[in-house]
């Protein structure tokens, strides 16, 4: 799967742009500031629906516009496939494939894969559980959609949950107390699906990481990472149980997948702790490298990967793997990459491998 076509109107800082594409290697180079992540987000906006930096759609319009739309043309399993994205202030957003707007924007999810790997990233590694959640929600997700279904139909629970037990702290009855227990049923046989979900992908994902790991690091190092639950000892129901008490003095659930974890070890240590940053780093790259590849081994479909400036925060060795990496792999798919300078792209590249450069500077895009 590859994108022939991207034009871009009022989205960020871009009040127009239309550039052609192939099957390969992007770069957009241009001085910090310019728009060039921007011009990565609007791709993976076109293809999940939702910017990966902004979670307020009325925050992508360009500055005094009323609208955004982002076109695309791809190519997916060797068939032409056009989408658009777009919103107008005061309305919902639409999203529409081959003109066919869809009722539901969730269906759009996973139809055009996609991995992003952003500086910020590393907070998948060194930040909360809700972080890595998040990642893990995000790439299931992009395989199973009814999974995507479940994890929004288990929130709206939550929430619901979370009020009554709000209003049973202020004031008190057996009404209300009757009715957390309801929505405990509710929830536990979604929660299952859930967990369920988790814990295979988390199995089947392994190996695939480990590979990747190991050919950045050079098999320096043991890695692996573990799915954290409750669940795996005791069921839901049990839990809520024996949680009563505790979530109706704190007002909350405390129980349940929306607090599980992902635990990412090294040498059998917490990477959070005991891994350098480098080693951190080759983590990250390698959960997003692999996750990529466990998609087309799945659905066999070669999801687009953006790179938002890489070069200036990995050293040396991992460029060259990074790159030897995206030579092997393309030119059966696309990836996008921002970098600063285009010298330093051409300088990681084999002699004779294509690559398609556009200058960015101040929301304009010049081919280079």
């Amino acid at each position: 799967m590859f994108l022939t076509l991207l034009k871009i109107e009022n989205f960020k800082n871009y009040e127009a742009a239309e550039i052609s594409l192939a099957a390969g290697l992007v770069c957009f180079t241009g001085p910090n500031g310019s728009g060039k992540t921007n011009l990565l987000d609007a791709v993976y906006t076109l293809c999940t629906g939702k910017s990966y930096f902004n979670a307020i759609d009325q925050q992508l319009i360009y500055e005094g516009a009323d609208y955004f739309s982002i076109k695309g043309d791809f190519v997916r399993n060797k068939e032409n496939e056009a989408v658009l994205c777009v919103l107008i202030k005061g309305r919902k957003k639409v999203i529409k494939r081959n003109e066919e707007a869809y009722s539901r924007l969730i269906d759009h999810y996973g139809v055009f894969p996609v991995v992003m790997v952003a500086p910020g990233d590393m907070e998948l590694i060194t930040g909360g559980s809700e972080e890595r959640r998040k990642w893990l929600d995000s790439a299931i997700s992009l395989l199973n959609r009814d999974y995507l279904v479940d994890l929004l139909k288990y929130d709206k629970l939550l929430q619901q949950r979370n009020a009554e037990l709000r209003k049973q702290a202020v004031e008190p009855n057996k009404d209300s107390a009757d009715l957390i227990r309801v929505y405990d049923q509710m929830m536990i046989p979604v929660a299952g699906k859930i967990y369920e979900a988790r814990k295979e992908f988390s199995r089947d994902f392994q190996p695939f990481f480990e590979e990747y790991y190991q050919n950045i690091s050079q098999k320096k190092e043991t890695v692996s990472f573990q799915y954290l639950s409750e669940m795996h000892s005791e069921s839901l129901e049990n839990l809520f149980v024996r949680s009563f008490q505790k979530d109706m003095i704190l007002q909350r659930t405390n129980v349940g997948p929306h607090r599980d974890d992902l635990e990412f070890l090294i040498g059998g240590k917490p990477l959070k702790k005991f891994g350098s940053q480098g080693q951190q780093k080759t983590f990250l790259l390698a959960l997003k490298l692999a996750e990529r590849e466990f998609i087309k081994s799945v659905s066999g479909q070669t999801a687009l990967l953006l790179l938002d400036d890489v070069c200036e925060r990995l050293d040396g060795h991992r460029l060259e793997v990074l790159f030897r990496l995206i030579q092997e792999k393309e030119p059966s798919g696309q990836v996008f990459l921002t970098d600063t300078s285009a010298e330093r792209v051409r300088g990681y590249l084999d002699a004779g491998t294509e690559v398609q450069l556009y200058h960015v500077e101040k929301g304009k895009l010049i081919k280079d």
